[in-house]
């Protein structure tokens, strides 16, 4: 692992050019449904996140990992338990580093129904973002908004177990 010179990087954006296309396979999961995709959908779907408008982006690109592997190395002598410490570091730099955006706050307390992280977005952020929310899926579906806003929360939900575990 030393020789590839492993970098964790984390990337947020502001948002997600491909939230409604991933409503499909979310509704089906939450209805315990089978979903099968149609013809080039992920084609259509890279295309569309790599076109489509994202706003502010974050990019944090952290160092080589290279005392964090000599600590592996030190403290286990297990190969799967090595991997799996790297794992961790990965996942921990990637959690550390990655930027929330005021999207996330609004979606995380819509989705709620709480103000827990108003102080951190505008009235105007959310009506933007609310605007999105009705253009994109058909807001009257209790399920397609719920899918929606946790496209967006569910970072906030990660941030806070990571920052309780640590």
């Amino acid at each position: 692992f030393r020789k590839i010179k492993i970098v964790p990087v984390s990337i947020s954006y502001e948002y997600d050019p491909t939230d409604a296309l991933k409503l499909p396979r979310l509704m089906a999961e939450a209805n315990d449904e089978v979903y099968v995709k149609e013809k080039n959908e992920d084609f259509m779907t890279l295309l569309s996140g790599i076109m489509g408008q994202k706003k502010r982006i974050h990019i944090h690109v952290c160092d080589v990992l290279d005392t964090e592997l000599s600590k592996i190395k030190e403290e286990q002598d297990n190969q799967n338990k090595q991997i799996q410490a790297l794992a961790q570091v990965i996942d921990d730099a990637v959690l550390t580093t990655y930027k929330l955006w005021p999207t996330n706050y609004i979606a995380y307390d819509l989705l709620n129904n709480t103000t827990r992280f108003s102080s951190l977005y505008t009235e105007k952020e959310k009506q933007v973002f609310e605007r999105r929310l009705e253009m994109r899926i058909d807001a009257d579906n209790a399920l397609a908004r719920s899918s929606f806003l946790s496209l967006y929360a569910n970072p906030v939900v990660n941030k806070m177990k990571y920052e309780n575990v640590v």
